[in-house]
């Protein structure tokens, strides 16, 4: 997605690489930085003046919140891995 995003509004890409790598060292959760960056492109977009995109980025946030149900569950759970390896607290 966040290919996508660079491709139709860079700063929405941006954002996206932004969040992603935000909510990772925050979180260590790849999947959970994954899904907050889909729920920013469009957001961004929308805020820089890229707003014709924004129902294009939309639509595939809402894919990819759809795909990773089995990840949400997880993350509910509390059992999904985290990035190195260490086991979920």
């Amino acid at each position: 997605m966040m290919g996508v995003s660079l491709g139709l509004a860079w700063p929405a890409g941006l954002a996206f690489a932004v969040a992603w790598l935000g909510m990772l060292a925050v979180t260590r959760t790849s999947s959970l930085s994954g899904m907050t960056a889909a729920v920013v492109a469009p957001v961004a977009a929308l805020a820089t003046g890229y707003a014709q995109f924004a129902p294009v980025l939309a639509v595939l946030a809402v894919l990819v919140l759809f795909l990773h149900r089995a990840n949400i569950a997880r993350l509910r759970a509390g059992t999904e891995p985290k990035l190195g390896g260490s086991k979920p607290s």
